[in-house]
């Protein structure tokens, strides 16, 4: 959390995480290690599974997350390997996801959460990899949209490997899905749920491309191809 201050301070361009193992810890002051809130164009970059993050204590419990991303634009992770919980994607737009493995996460890989008010749109997960999280590999919920999912490999999952679990009112719209492979989830449930609210569908997304060694449902959605 510091070296993220230091940067913004300094006008950088973010971090880079030379091969090594980091251990982080729980923020004091928020339910994460590493808090971005209202920050724009930063990039987080390794050299692939050699530079791994890994949570410390009781991150195992899954009740603090690794990254929280809260108000953010034109943020990157690349070519990491992150070990423990959940990166959840807050009211954030042009959030990427390049090359990152997410490995035994307790809680979701990565959750993409707006509102009515303020929604989550243009971001994208490129070429990543989901290894025996506890829920999701990837969880959408209410008001996001315009956002790929693509050429990403989930294996070991305990829910859905990408599971839109809409909590309330907020539409869903414009999702690609595309090019990934999910391989068969521990729990022999569907590896793909998408859909909206009862009273607020998916609606104008794309399905394609995929290899599902499992089932995959559709529920609420408007437009669907």
């Amino acid at each position: 959390q510091a070296a993220v201050a230091t940067a913004v301070a300094e006008g950088a361009g973010g971090l880079f995480f030379p091969a090594g193992t980091y251990i982080v810890t729980r923020s004091a002051s928020n339910s994460s290690s590493i808090y971005l809130n209202g920050l724009d164009n930063l990039s987080f970059v390794g050299v692939g599974d050699a530079s791994e993050i890994k949570m410390s204590g009781d991150g195992a419990a899954g009740d603090w997350d690794m990254w929280r991303v809260d108000d953010c634009t034109y943020i990157t992770f690349r070519d990491l390997l992150c070990n423990g919980n959940a990166a959840p994607n807050n009211d954030s737009d042009y959030i990427r996801w390049e090359n990152v493995t997410m490995k035994e996460s307790p809680g979701d890989g990565i959750r993409f959460l707006g509102n009515n008010t303020y929604r989550v749109e243009q971001c994208q997960v490129s070429m990543c990899r989901f290894v025996d999280s506890n829920r999701s590999g990837i969880a959408v919920q209410r008001g996001t949209g315009n956002s790929v999912v693509q050429g990403c490999l989930f294996s070991g999952t305990s829910g859905q490997d990408i599971d839109f679990e809409p909590t309330g009112n907020g539409t869903l719209t414009g999702w690609i899905i595309d090019g990934n492979v999910m391989l068969p989830n521990a729990s022999g449930s569907y590896s793909v749920t998408m859909g909206g609210f009862t009273t607020d569908p998916l609606v104008r997304s794309v399905f394609s491309n995929n290899v599902v060694e499992g089932n995959v449902q559709f529920l609420s959605t408007k437009g669907l191809k």
